[in-house]
């Protein structure tokens, strides 16, 4: 999509476009860096009840970058809750108070982008998980195969070789591997193969190109209940 075509969907209120085009002025790529207008437009999409552009104003404005009211926090941070998206302020406490007996999780990121892969992996990796990253499918299954320690598979619906959804079925086959969570990730949210992924079994569907808070979200909700429960 051309920047113009961003701005005029941003304008319009979609809150994808908006949280887009707000990341583009914040860190001033394509667009000179202005931080009122991605302030504004931030707003707009957190407004609306996005999720990510919500956490992205509150921890924006604990760095300085933002400034926003109380009203402001407590607002986003509802927002937030109904998203299912954690502050890295809170996900670094949920890993302060683990033990050192606690065990390490480990994660296959299998994704045909290498660039959004190594973004996802260095991600998690501040959260204190194991990464294992593959760019097509036929690697990733030889991983999963593989490595008992994997618990976790973040999977590119548009993997080479070996399509996403045919790797999910492949481990949906497998007695040894049928349960373990999978994260989808696609382009789009409605179509055919992701209804089939969904009667396969997953346990989120995201959104390419991928928003790294979200990713942390979805993963630490998981382990967060997986730890309890245990």
């Amino acid at each position: 999509m051309e920047l113009a075509q961003l701005k005029d969907q941003a304008e319009k209120g979609n809150p994808l476009a908006q949280t887009a085009i707000a990341l583009l002025y914040e860190l001033g790529l394509e667009v000179p860096q202005d931080l009122e207008q991605a302030a504004r437009f931030m707003r707009m999409a957190a407004n609306q009840g996005h999720g990510p552009a919500a956490l992205n104003l509150i921890e924006s404005h604990e760095l300085g970058v933002y400034a926003l009211s109380e009203s402001e926090i407590n607002n986003y941070k509802e927002v937030c809750e109904k998203a299912g998206l954690v502050s890295q302020k809170e996900i670094k406490k949920k890993f302060k108070k683990q033990t050192a007996q606690t065990r390490s999780h480990y994660i296959m990121v299998a994704d045909a982008s290498s660039e959004s892969s190594s973004l996802i992996c260095s991600s998690l990796k501040t959260d204190g998980y194991i990464t294992i990253k593959a760019t097509d499918g036929i690697a990733a299954l030889e991983h999963i195969r593989t490595n008992n320690k994997i618990e976790m598979v973040l999977l590119d619906l548009n993997l080479p070789r070996l399509k996403g959804l045919q790797l999910l079925e492949l481990i949906r086959q497998d007695v040894g591997l049928f349960n373990i969570p999978v994260i989808l990730f696609s382009e789009s949210k409605s179509s055919r193969e992701i209804k089939k992924a969904k009667t396969l079994g997953i346990y989120a569907c995201l959104s390419k190109p991928l928003n790294a808070l979200e990713v942390r979200a979805h993963v630490g909700r998981y382990f967060d209940q997986l730890d309890q429960v245990k």
